[in-house]
C-alpha cells in the first residue's frame, strides 16, 4: 500500500510539475542501446522502409539514440509523408504549424493533417479540432471542432471527450441566448481592445528559449472571446525515464485591468508511451537501472495553474505563479 501511495504522489508530481513547461524527451545519445537502435533502423530508412523512415524522424525529435535535429525530423517525415504514411504527415503536419524544424505553413499543415485524419490518426484529428475551435487556418467552427474532438476521442483521445462535452454546452448556450432575441436589437458600438490585450494577442512570447505553452507563441495558438483570451497548445512530450507522456496544454487569460492579468492552465495528458531499452544509472554509481513507471495515464489533468500576471513592457511579462514562484517572459 506504502508502494501504490509513492506512485500517486510521483504521478501527481511529474503531472502538476514536471510538465509545467513544455520541454522535449531528454536527449539519450549516450545510451548504447538506443544509439545502436538508432543504427539499425536508419539503415531500415535508407532503404526506403516507410515505417523506418518514422521512426528515425521521431528518434531526431525525441534525441532517442541521437542528438535532437528537429529539421532531419521533418526531413525524414517528409520522406514518409510523400508515400501517405499517416503517422509521419501527422508529425510534420503539426511542425508546420509551429513552425518546428520547417517554416511556418498552415495551409500546408492543414492538407497533411487532413490526409492524416482521413486515416484515423487521432493525433491529426485532435489538432485539427483545436484549429477548429480556435479558428486557426479556418474560419471558427465549434460544431465541426466538435465532430473532430468527437471522432479523436473513439480513436482514443481521451480528453478530446472532454472537449466535446464542453464545447457542446458552450453551443446550446449561444443558441439559446441567439433563440431568445425575439426582436432585433441594436448592435453595442464596437470597442478598442485594451492595450495589454492588444500587446499579449501580438507577442511569440518565450521563457528561457523555449516557446510559452499558455502564452500566445509558436506552439499555443490564442483567439480573444468576449473579454477573455483562450489558448491551447499543440502537443508536447515529456520523458519521465520510462516513459514518453504527450500532452497539450489549455489556458484561459483573463481579468485585464491596466497592466495586470490573470492566467489559469491545465495539462491534459493525451498520451503515454512506454520507452524501449531504457535504462539510467538512478544512483550514480555506473549501475543502470529500468527507471519505472509513473503512474501517469492517458485523459488525466493536472491541477490548475495560476498566474498573477503584470505587463512589464510590450515584450516582457512578469508573473507569480501559484503565489510563490517568480516567472518571466520575452517576446520576440
Amino acid at each position: 500500500m506504502r508502494r501504490s501511495l509513492i506512485r500517486q504522489l510521483l504521478s501527481l508530481s511529474l503531472l502538476g510539475f514536471s510538465l509545467i513547461t513544455p520541454q522535449p524527451a531528454l536527449a539519450n545519445s549516450s545510451d548504447w542501446l538506443q544509439v545502436e537502435r538508432f543504427k539499425e533502423v536508419l539503415e531500415e530508412a535508407e532503404k526506403g522502409k516507410l515505417q523506418a523512415m518514422y521512426e528515425v524522424g521521431l528518434k531526431y525529435q525525441r534525441g532517442r539514440g541521437t542528438e535532437r535535429n528537429i529539421p532531419k525530423a521533418a526531413e525524414w517525415y517528409g520522406k514518409a509523408a510523400e508515400a501517405n504514411h499517416a503517422l509521419s504527415m501527422a508529425r510534420l503536419g503539426i511542425l508546420y504549424v509551429e513552425g518546428n524544424g520547417v517554416e511556418r505553413n498552415l495551409n500546408k499543415a492543414i492538407e497533411l493533417l487532413s490526409k492524416a485524419a482521413d486515416q484515423d490518426i487521432a493525433s491529426a484529428r485532435y489538432q485539427l479540432a483545436n484549429m477548429h475551435e480556435l479558428g486557426t487556418g479556418f474560419d471558427k467552427d465549434l460544431e465541426q471542432a466538435i465532430r473532430l474532438y468527437r471522432q479523436a476521442a473513439n480513436g482514443g483521445y481521451y480528453p478530446a471527450q472532454d472537449k466535446v462535452e464542453e464545447l457542446s454546452a458552450l453551443l446550446k448556450q449561444k443558441k439559446r441566448r441567439n433563440a431568445a432575441v425575439s426582436t432585433p436589437q441594436p448592435q453595442p458600438q464596437p470597442q478598442s481592445q485594451p492595450e495589454t490585450t492588444v500587446a499579449i494577442l501580438k507577442g511569440n512570447w518565450q521563457r528561457s528559449g523555449r516557446y510559452a505553452a499558455y502564452l500566445p507563441s509558436n506552439i499555443s495558438r490564442c483567439r480573444e472571446q468576449d473579454d477573455i483570451i483562450k489558448c491551447i497548445s499543440t502537443p508536447q512530450e515529456r520523458s519521465t525515464g520510462a516513459q514518453i507522456i504527450t500532452y497539450n496544454t489549455e489556458a484561459t487569460l483573463s481579468n485585464f485591468n491596466e497592466k495586470q492579468f490573470h492566467i489559469s492552465y491545465v495539462n491534459n495528458v493525451l498520451e503515454v508511451e512506454q520507452q524501449e531499452n531504457t535504462r539510467i544509472d538512478v544512483y550514480g554509481e555506473g549501475e543502470a537501472r529500468t527507471p519505472t513507471n509513473s503512474g501517469i495515464q492517458p485523459g488525466q489533468k493536472s491541477s490548475p495553474h495560476q498566474l498573477e500576471c503584470t505587463l512589464e513592457s510590450r515584450d516582457t511579462v512578469s508573473c507569480v505563479k501559484d503565489q510563490y514562484r517568480q516567472v518571466s517572459f520575452t517576446s520576440q
